[in-house]
């Protein structure tokens, strides 16, 4: 059996993934094709495959792990098979849904290690088995995902811009090429130039097998192809001063040579007189000399199957008959191979082609010595091993430059070459290379000549040659078009060695070149003729990697204005490149021998590839192409980059009543966990809140927290004496702190929103508690505990923990209202708020005040790092809520969040501030059908219960969750970034930026309610954390927009430029949200004055930092400030931030950034600050937040 294994007649035993060695068997495949293709109706409304077609792909399956001829097989290696069958077939989104997701086994041990860019991209994270376990997750979720969503979402969070080496042939990633630019790539093994509009796509990406393009470090491997629609006028058409031209849209980037190297810039940014990087002398573009073609394999691979059926096989009866001595009668040949009989093909050693070639697969037959290939009726023939000679290269050479076909299937298949004397040439090679017949017709006398210099000459005569298989040949293997103004060189010609190449150049010259000499002037050029553009573009390579350097003249004639190529050379040292390579077959090379002999040859260095001309221009294929390169980024994907970035949180806050009223089921059906009934003592109430934060962190991404915290703890409370409540808040604090079960070992990232008495929406409301709802007791009522309460967890708070260490969760949100700071009974909560902050920086301050936040008549919270939610009093139900009919209650969270990067928008704007909002639609839109999507999804996961502690609905209650009520928040990063770009002035420098940043938001908020109204969803704007979005997009474009994007990231730039090729996790970052640029040395006052403005319009969410400078503030002072920021600002969130320093040896904490110990002077210290909208350890921030921490302007109050 192993002998059959080897040999390819049996395919070899499949080790399955749960460790069971099983035979192969290819239903298996057809079974699992027909099961899981069908979620491509689910996600992209595609039909599955039918049972036809999953049989041939099973089919093709099985042989080529026949080919194979492995030993042993695997699960996963079936499956990446069946996918390239089901890619070469078309089923691109088929494919998506059946591979597998996973990452490299280097990654993993990366993450094992706590290594590389994941390990900073989250700051709360320790490093800890959980953790590990958790980023290995989150990878393949993530890579899941992509493969899920639409393309155009997955591109946006993914695509980046490409940028290109050479002129003629763009290297790495070009991005929204024209489809006719020609690149130089090696496909399979084969070099050859491709064109993107010549590529199979069946929708807008196309996953090419082993193609790999040029780049300046040698040939890479493309990942996919990629293409989109373009209007009329939108290509740039580049031409440089040795008439080389490129068509590409204005976003694209192209390297220059500018005084201090190289730069990379957009191309409607270049001008005239810019110095491109031409492909210089280049060996690599030729592949290894191939001196013979299996033209079994050719005809079988290339050409269509129809027209074959008359293609045979001769000479193949010593084959068949050492098979029928190995016992095989030929009638059990025929069936073997599921074909009628015919005794007349094994007596004649005949066989049509493509059964042969079954034939020769089934039985491992490879020696065809003596066999050749014939067309029915025709006794021309030719050897299945065609060797590659110098009359057959001639022929070609002629063919390209001077021949055109005339097919007809009743007549008969002609090749013709319109020659130039060289007619007796031609009949001697197409009988030596092609054993064919070959005739001559026409003749006479015409004027011609070369432009200038007119002649008179014999008229060139015809060569009729070829025959069916003659036409196969060149049409097919070769790739020579009917079409002269489409053709190509062939792909054999970059596998030539330099004889045969030269006979091939010599007979392209000698049909269609020319030659003028003026000995008088010492000079000579040789011309060469077409009307393609891509045999243009190809011949300028060529030539060029051969060390010349040619010049492009593009003439049009004629009432169409028809395009006429013209590739020159001249002067001596392109001349004797020349003749190294090319030889004139007639009179015309002895100009070129005396030129060489009569001149020395001076050595100058090659002219710089200067930009001539500029021009906008058509073109003729609706589509411009991306090529995405192995190792370049990733839209991003684009990361890639990503491309306009887009992350994904959630977040949710939760109404506690809920739950005090029917109880706790963690997993949310009672299933897996103990089912607890409602609280009856206030341990328990605390017990089962810190609970419901914790079993919420199954179900959603983002922040966990509870608003109203204190009003509706209240009802466990009352009666409680200091020392009691003072208990009760430690208990939950230490609580929140020390349930490090969250995703991936952390804490639960979770808030309280503390209230110093009742508000007024709630004065009235019933209580919830014990089980049940109090008639008899309003929450007013309780308004002197909820105070208490307040002033109790503050005070907990200020105390730390036990060694003396803030607590990080929950984040205290103190309430303001008016009453709060005219009421003298309140003042001591914020008196502690300002405290808190004094001594750890841990108080967020929630202003209810303004207008805009709905003051007393709405229900409001911040969540997260600063997501606003909120329920308008006016709203549906509201009332019904307040007062928990039929357990009606309050979910307010946001159920995605989709991050834009604004810097990226302004960049493809080109300065114009119509276009600014062109693109910033259009990627809001992308945004808006990515959160449909996700409502979309979560919805329907919601509905069949894989919710299921949001779904929850114990003893007939409404759902916890309502799905339906949850915010679509779209988020931005990098305000200050996009008014610097349109008006080269940062926010806080000029009125102009604070006048566009302003307008920007308002477009975006009537972006925002267009999309509300066109859906009924609840969409809004935010400033997002952006904890590392701010990172990514800087990142993102220092590689994809460097010359707009080095003038305008944070950070550290020049060291971060010296880190981009090894890591992605440097010291560059955009200005969050709206927000000033934090190193800005300007008055606090000024930056309130700017930042405020855009809260009112920012309801989704945004944060007002204020970094202390003083190591021990003075809380006066911050409690005079939090007033006046109440009262006489619209900031409707904001933190104070201290940075502080705790000794792991002595306990010391105290304000600053030590890097030892005041009191000990240990260098055992750890220090924290605010990331984002939390505190943390430095030590654990990525490269960007480190920067930025050192650049933050720090105010000192005192």
């Amino acid at each position: 059996m192993t002998e059959l294994i080897m040999n390819g007649k049996l395919p070899p035993p499949v080790r399955r993934s749960d460790g069971v060695i099983v035979p192969f068997n290819k239903e298996l495949i057809v079974r699992s094709l027909l099961r899981e293709t069908r979620l491509v109706e689910e996600l992209y409304n595609e039909r599955p495959l039918t049972e036809e077609e999953a049989r041939t792909i099973a089919e093709e399956v099985q042989d080529e792990i026949l080919g194979m001829r492995l030993k042993m097989l695997s699960g996963p290696l079936i499956r990446e098979i069946v996918n390239v069958k089901l890619l070469e077939h078309g089923f691109t989104q088929h494919r998506n849904v059946y591979t597998r997701v996973g990452m490299p086994l280097y990654e993993v041990y990366k993450i094992d290690n706590s290594d590389g860019y994941e390990s900073r991209e989250n700051a709360n994270l320790q490093p800890n088995p959980e953790t590990f376990h958790k980023k290995k997750a989150d990878f393949l979720s993530k890579e899941s995902y992509l493969l899920m969503i639409p393309s155009h979402i997955a591109d946006a969070h993914l695509r980046g811009d490409i940028h290109i080496h050479d002129l003629e042939y763009w290297g790495t990633r070009p991005f929204c090429i024209d489809g006719s630019t020609l690149i130089p790539a090696v496909w399979g093994d084969r070099h050859q130039m491709i064109r993107p509009d010549e590529m199979d796509f069946s929708d807008d990406a196309y996953l090419p097998r082993d193609l790999k393009v040029l780049t300046p470090k040698g040939y890479r491997s493309v990942l996919k192809v990629t293409r989109r629609r373009i209007g009329a006028d939108q290509l740039l058409k580049i031409q440089t001063s040795s008439g080389k031209s490129i068509k590409v849209t204005g976003e694209h980037r192209i390297p220059i040579q500018g005084d201090d190297g190289v730069k990379i810039v957009r191309a409607d940014s270049i001008s005239e007189g810019d110095v491109l990087m031409p492909l210089g002398e280049d060996p690599s573009l030729r592949g290894k000399p191939i001196h013979s073609l299996n033209l079994l394999q050719e005809l079988i691979t290339r050409v269509p199957v129809e027209l074959l059926e008359k293609v045979y096989v001769r000479g193949a009866g010593k084959i068949f008959a050492r098979l029928h001595a190995e016992g095989r009668s030929y009638a059990a040949i025929s069936r073997e191979l599921g074909v009628a009989h015919h005794k007349h093909w094994y007596a004649r050693g005949i066989m049509p082609i493509r059964i042969f070639h079954d034939l020769c697969r089934r039985f491992d037959i490879s020696d065809l010595q003596g066999v050749r290939l014939g067309v029915a009726g025709s006794e021309e023939d030719l050897p299945i091993d065609l060797p590659l000679t110098e009359p057959l290269m001639r022929l070609l050479g002629y063919f390209v430059s001077e021949g055109n076909y005339s097919v007809d299937q009743e007549r008969g298949y002609n090749l013709a070459i319109t020659e130039n004397h060289q007619s007796g040439v031609v009949i001697a090679d197409a009988h030596s290379a092609l054993n064919c017949y070959a005739t001559r017709s026409g003749g006479g006398w015409v004027k011609n000549g070369m432009r200038w210099v007119p002649a008179t000459s014999n008229r060139a005569m015809q060569v009729h040659f070829g025959g069916k298989l003659a036409w196969l040949l060149f049409r097919y293997v070769f790739g020579i078009t009917e079409n002269s103004g489409d053709r190509h060189l062939p792909w054999i010609v970059w596998h030539l060695d330099d004889d045969l190449l030269r006979e091939f150049l010599s007979a392209l010259f000698t049909g269609g070149g020319s030659v003028y000499c003026q000995p008088d002037k010492s000079d000579c050029v040789v011309d060469y003729a077409t009307s393609s553009e891509s045999l243009r573009q190809e011949l300028s390579i060529l030539l060029t990697s051969l060390g010349m350097s040619p010049y492009i003249q593009e003439l049009h004639s004629g009432e169409d204005l028809t395009v006429l190529y013209h590739i020159r050379l001249s002067g001596a040292a392109n001349i004797r490149a020349f003749s190294r390579y090319v030889h004139f077959n007639d009179g015309r090379q002895v100009h070129i021998g005396s030129f060489l002999s009569s001149v020395q040859e001076i050595r100058n260095d090659p002219s710089p590839e200067r930009v001539t001309n500029i021009s906008v221009v058509g073109s003729a294929d609706p589509y411009v192409y991306d090529i995405f390169l192995d190792g370049d980024g990733s839209e991003e994907s684009h990361a890639f980059y990503a491309s306009d970035g887009i992350l994904i949180h959630n977040c949710q806050d939760w109404d506690l009543r809920y739950f005090f009223h029917y109880g706790l089921m963690p997993d949310g059906t009672g299933t897996h966990t103990s089912v607890a009934g409602p609280a009856k003592h206030a341990e328990v109430a605390i017990l089962h809140a810190a609970k419901v934060l914790g079993a919420a962190q199954t179900n959603f991404a983002g922040g966990q927290g509870f608003f109203n915290f204190t009003v509706f703890m209240a009802p466990y409370l009352k009666g409680f004496d200091s020392k009691k409540l003072h208990q009760t808040a430690q208990m939950f604090l230490y609580e929140m702190t020390q349930l490090y079960v969250a995703r991936g070992g952390q804490p639960v990232f979770s808030s309280i929103q503390i209230e110093s008495g009742v508000p007024k929406v709630w004065q009235d409301a019933p209580v919830v508690s014990h089980g049940k709802k109090w008639s008899d007791l309003r929450y007013g009522d309780l308004e002197d505990t909820v105070h208490a309460f307040a002033v109790a967890l503050l005070e907990e708070y200020l105390k730390g923990d036990a060694m003396g260490k803030m607590f990080n969760f929950p984040k205290p949100e103190v309430v303001q209202r008016v009453r709060y700071w005219n009421d003298k009974e309140f003042e001591d909560v914020m008196l502690k708020a300002a405290e808190l902050s004094a001594k750890f920086g841990s108080t967020y301050y929630d202003n209810m005040i303004p207008a805009y936040r709905g003051g007393e008549d709405g229900v409001s919270c911040f969540q997260c790092c600063a997501y606003s939610f909120s329920e308008d009093g006016k709203s549906e139900n509201f009332q019904k809520k307040v007062m928990f009919e039929d357990g009606a209650h309050f979910s307010m969270g946001g159920m995605q969040v989709i991050t834009v990067n604004l810097p990226r928008v302004a960049y493809k704007s080109g300065r114009d501030d119509t276009k600014l909002i062109e693109v910033l639609k259009s990627t809001m839109d992308v945004a808006k059908d990515a959160l449909m999507l996700k409502k979309e999804t979560i919805k329907r996961q919601f509905e069949r219960g894989l919710i299921p502690f949001a779904s929850q609905r114990p003893r007939g209650a409404p759902p916890a969750v309502d799905i339906d009520n949850l915010s679509l928040t779209i988020g931005f990063v990098g305000m200050n970034e996009l008014v610097e770009h349109m008006t080269e002035y940062e926010i806080h420098e000029d009125p102009s930026a604070q006048k566009l940043a302003l307008k920007v938001l308002i477009e975006m908020d009537k972006i925002r309610k267009s999309y509300s109204e066109e859906t009924g969803e609840k969409f809004s704007i935010a400033r997002t954390p952006a904890e590392s979005a701010a990172q990514r997009f800087a990142v993102a474009d220092l590689i994809h927009y460097p010359k707009f994007a080095r003038e305008l990231v944070k950070g550290d730039l020049e060291n971060a430029i010296s880190m981009l090729n090894e890591t992605k996790d440097i010291p560059v970052y955009y200005s969050n949200g709206a927000h000033v640029n934090v190193s800005a040395q300007i008055p606090l006052d000024q930056r309130l004055q700017i930042e405020q403005r855009f809260f009112p319009i920012l309801k989704g969410g945004d944060i007002f930092h204020v970094w202390l400078g003083e190591a021990n503030p003075d809380p006066e002072a911050l409690m005079k400030l939090n007033m006046r920021l109440a009262r006489e600002s619209w900031v409707g969130y904001w933190s104070h931030t201290k940075d502080i320093t705790v000794c792991r040896d002595c306990g010391y904490v105290g304000g600053g950034l030590n890097s030892s110990c005041p009191t000990c002077g240990s260098v055992s210290v750890k220090n924290y600050s605010r990331i984002t909208g939390y505190y943390q350890d430095v030590s654990s921030w990525n490269a960007a937040k480190r920067q930025e921490l050192k650049e933050r302007y720090r105010v000192r109050l005192s």
